[in-house]
C-alpha cells in the first residue's frame, strides 16, 4: 500500500543508540508513519556530535549510556555543532532527576524506552515544534508540559516494577552509571550515605562527589570496571563535610550479547564503623600493653643491642625458673626451641623490632628445666634522646593454658570466614543473576512487543520483507525467552541437588544421532563418528541436551568442520564434540563451565550453557573437560560410566559407523581421534 506523502516538509532527524536492532526498529517505525527522513544513524556521543555538523538535522535522537561518550556529555558537542536541532533524550533509565538534567544541558525533551514505539513520532513532533532560546552561547530549552506521554504495556511495567523494588529497597547504595561513570540513577540508600537528596546526584561524575585525594583511583575503577568481567571494589572516602567517612564501591559492567558494556553498576557500603571499629581497637590493644608491662606476674627484661640479658625480674624468675645470677649476660636465644635457634629466629624477631619499633608474636619457649610452654612475647626497640638504639624491652606472659581455647576459636573463625565467602559469593551471583536476566528479559520482550504492534497496526503498509522481518523478531524472542526459562530452572535444579534423572543403559549411537537431527538445519553439517555397539549409563533425555549444547557450542562460536564422536575406553564411554575454529584461549579455560561465563562472544546468551553441562554430566557419574584439538579448535570430552548390559528393549538404528547430517557428505569425521 503506497503511502502519501506528508503536506509538509518532512523532518530529518539523526538516531545516535549503540543497540543496532533498537535503531532499526525505530527507524521503521519513523519511515511507516511518514513525516521524517533518518539523515544518518551512529553508536556514540562521538558520532552524534559529526553527524549532527554533518547534515545538520531537525531532531538528534541521543541515547544516554554509550561507549567512549555519553549522552549527556554529547549534548553541549551537538548543539555547538548546529545550534538549530532539538535534542531529544532516549533513555532505557527512568525519568526522575536524569530528565531535569538533560533539560538543564540542552535537551528538549527525555523519552524512556519503554513507551510504546507507535508514540515515538508523536513526541518527536512535539519536540520539534519545542523554541530553543539562546542564552549567551548556549542552548536552553523550553520546559514540556507536566506529565509523560504514555505509560508502559503492563507486561513490561510488571518487569520494572519487580526491579525498582529491589533497586529502591536495598539497604546498600546503588546507582546506574554511564561509561564514563555520570551518574543516571540513584536509590535512597545512596543519597543517604552520601548526605544529599537524590536529584543531586544525577548527572554528576561520580569522581566529583568523592573526597579530591580519591579521585583519580576512582576514575581509573571506572575504566577497569567497563573493560574487565569481574567486579571492581575500591575503599575510599567521601568529599566535603564527609571527609572523613570511608565507603567501599564495587562497580560492575552491564554487557549486551556482543560483551560489550552498556553501562556500569555502582554499589557503595558504608564502612566508615569499620575503620573507627579498628582504630578503637588499637588504642585498646596499646592500653592493654601498657597495662601488661606495669605487672609483676608478667616476665619482663631488658636485653642489650646484641640480644644479651641485661636485667631480669621476679616474673621472669617465676616463669622460666633462672634466677638473676643465672641468667644475666646470657644470650636470649636459651629461651627458644632447638628448631627455632637453628632458623635463627631471636636474631629475626629483634632485626624486625630494630626496624619497625616493636615486634609481637606468640610461639614456644623452653624453660630451665626443658619443658615448653606457649608465650606471648612483646619486644620494643629502645632508644635514647637521638634515636640510637641501646637495647629491646621484652615482656613475656604464658597463655599454654589459652591455647586450645585460640585453637577453638581460629577453627570457629575459620569456619565463619568460609561462610562469610559463601554468603559474598551467593550475593554476587544474586546481583550477577539481577542483571542477566533482567537485560535478558528486557531486549526480546521490548522487541517482540513493539514488532507485534507494528504487525497489528501496519500490516497492509508494511511490505513481505518487514513483516518477515518483524515476524522473525518475534520468533527469536520467543526462542531466547524460552531458553533461559530453561537454562535456569535446570541450573537451580542442578544447584539444589533436585534433578530428575533416569539413568538406564542407552546406545551411544542413537543419542548422537537425536542430537544431530535436532540440529539438522545447523550450517555447518555435522559428522558423525560412533560404533553402534557402544552404551552407556546416563539418562537418555539429558545426554541429548548435553550433547545438543555442546553441538550449539560448536556452531555458534566455533567454526567448520563440526563433528562429535563416541567411543568406549575401558569402564567409561567418552562422548566428543569438536570444531576448527581458534579454540580457547588459555586465560578463558579456567571460566569455561562457571555461571554466567559470556567469554567475548558476539553471540546473546545467559553464560549457563556449559556450566548445565558441567552439572548434567556430574550428576549422571561422569565428568566434562576441554582440549585443544590437533588442528587448534575446540573439542568438549564427556566422560560418562559405561553400561555392562544392552537396553531392555533395543532401540532400532541404522548400522552405521561412519554418517553426517545431509549437507556434510564428503565432510572428514572429527572427534575420536581429536579429543
Amino acid at each position: 500500500m503506497a503511502i502519501s506523502a506528508p503536506a509538509e516538509d518532512p523532518l530529518t532527524i539523526v538516531l545516535v543508540d549503540d543497540a543496532s536492532d533498537l535503531r532499526e526498529l525505530v527507524r521503521r517505525r519513523l519511515e511507516v508513519t511518514g513525516g521524517f527522513t533518518v539523515a544518518g544513524e551512529g553508536a556514540t556521543g562521538h558520532d552524534a556530535i559529526r553527524l549532527a555538523a554533518e547534515h545538520q538535522p531537525d531532531l538528534v535522537l541521543l541515547d544516554v549510556s554509550m561507549p567512549e561518550m555519553d549522552g549527556l556529555e554529547a549534548i553541549a558537542g551537538v548543539l555547538a555543532a548546529c545550534p538549530g536541532t532539538r535534542v531529544v533524550m532516549f533513555s532505557g533509565f527512568e525519568a526522575t532527576g536524569l530528565e531535569e538534567r538533560a533539560r538543564d544541558l540542552g535537551a528538549v525533551d527525555f523519552i524512556e524506552k519503554s513507551i510504546p514505539v507507535s508514540e515515538l513520532p508523536g513526541r518527536l513532533r512535539h519536540a520539534a515544534a519545542l523554541q530553543v532560546p539562546i542564552v549567551g552561547d548556549r542552548a536552553v530549552t523550553a520546559a514540556l508540559p507536566a506529565g509523560r506521554a504514555g505509560d508502559a504495556p503492563e507486561l513490561f511495567e510488571e518487569h520494572l516494577e519487580r526491579f525498582r523494588a529491589a533497586f529502591e529497597g536495598a539497604t546498600i547504595g546503588m546507582a546506574a552509571l554511564t561509561l564514563s561513570g555520570r551518574i543516571v540513577r540513584a536509590n535512597a540508600t545512596l543519597a543517604q550515605i552520601m548526605r544529599c537528596a537524590e536529584s543531586e546526584l544525577f548527572g554528576q561524575l561520580f569522581a566529583d562527589v568523592v573526597y579530591e585525594q580519591s579521585r583519580s583511583d576512582i576514575a581509573q575503577a571506572v575504566v577497569s570496571a567497563a573493560d574487565s568481567p569481574r567486579p571492581v571494589s575500591i575503599e575510599h572516602r567521601l568529599r566535603g563535610e564527609r571527609g572523613d567517612a570511608w565507603v567501599r564501591s564495587t562497580l560492575s559492567a552491564v554487557r549486551d550479547s556482543a560483551d560489550r558494556p552498556l553501562y556500569l553498576f555502582l554499589q557503595v557500603v558504608d564502612v566508615t564503623p569499620e575503620h573507627e571499629a579498628a582504630r578503637e581497637l588499637f588504642i585498646s590493644e596499646q592500653r592493654f600493653r601498657l597495662l601488661l608491662e606495669s605487672v609483676s606476674d608478667y616476665a619482663m627484661y631488658t636485653l642489650d643491642v646484641d640480644g644479651n640479658l641485661a636485667s631480669w625480674n621476679t616474673g621472669a624468675q617465676k616463669l622460666t625458673g633462672y634466677t638473676t645470677d643465672e641468667i644475666l649476660g646470657r644470650n636470649v636465644r636459651v629461651f627458644y626451641t632447638p628448631e627455632a635457634q637453628a632458623l635463627h629466629q631471636s636474631e629475626h624477631e629483634l632485626e624486625t623490632a630494630r626496624q619497625e619499633g616493636r615486634f609481637e608474636e606468640e610461639g614456644w619457649r623452653v624453660r630451665k628445666d626443658g619443658s615448653r610452654f606457649w608465650a606471648g612475647i612483646v619486644i620494643t626497640a629502645l632508644r635514647d634522646e637521638h634515636g640510637e638504639l641501646i637495647g629491646f624491652g621484652k615482656v613475656i606472659r604464658d597463655v599454654t593454658e589459652r591455647e586450645r581455647a585460640a585453637e577453638e576459636r581460629e577453627r570457629a573463625a575459620a569456619e565463619l570466614a568460609a561462610s562469610n565467602e559463601q554468603l559474598k559469593r551467593a550475593a554476587e551471583e544474586r546481583a550477577e543473576f539481577v542483571a542477566v536476566t533482567a537485560h535478558e528479559l528486557r531486549g526480546p520482550v521490548h522487541l517482540m512487543r513493539s514488532s507485534a504492534e507494528m504487525l497489528r497496526d501496519d500490516w497492509e503498509i508494511l511490505d513481505d520483507r518487514g513483516r518477515k522481518h518483524l515476524l522473525q523478531v518475534l520468533v527469536s524472542g520467543g526462542g531466547r525467552l524460552n531458553r533461559l526459562l530453561e537454562d535456569l530452572l535446570v541450573t537451580a535444579r542442578a544447584e539444589a541437588g533436585r534433578l530428575d534423572l533416569a539413568v538406564v543403559p542407552v546406545i551411544a549411537l542413537s543419542v548422537v544421532q537425536e542430537a544431530v537431527r535436532g540440529l539438522a538445519s545447523a550450517t555447518p553439517a555435522v559428522s558423525i563418528d560412533c560404533p553402534d555397539d557402544v552404551v552407556v549409563a546416563a539418562d537418555r533425555r539429558r545426554l541429548v541436551q548435553i550433547l545438543t549444547n555442546l553441538l550449539s557450542n560448536a556452531i555458534t562460536h566455533g567454526a567448520p568442520p563440526v563433528g562429535v564422536a563416541a567411543r568406549r575406553l575401558g569402564e567409561t564411554v567418552e562422548f566428543s564434540v569438536c570444531d576448527g575454529g581458534r579454540g580457547v584461549s588459555e586465560a578463558d579455560v579456567p571460566k569455561l563451565f562457571t555461571k554466567f561465563a559470556q567469554l567475548g562472544s558476539a553471540e546473546r546468551g545467559t553464560g549457563l550453557g556449559l556450566f548445565i553441562v558441567r552439572e548434567l554430566t556430574r550428576a549422571q557419574g561422569g565428568d566434562v573437560r576441554y582440549e585443544r584439538s590437533s588442528d587448534g579448535g575446540s573439542c568438549f570430552v564427556v566422560k560418562l560410566p559405561a553400561a555392562k548390559i544392552l537396553p531392555a528393549r533395543p532401540i532400532r538404528i541404522t548400522k552405521v559407523r561412519r554418517t553426517s547430517i545431509p549437507g556434510g557428505e564428503g565432510r572428514a569425521p572429527v572427534g575420536g581421534g581429536k579429543a
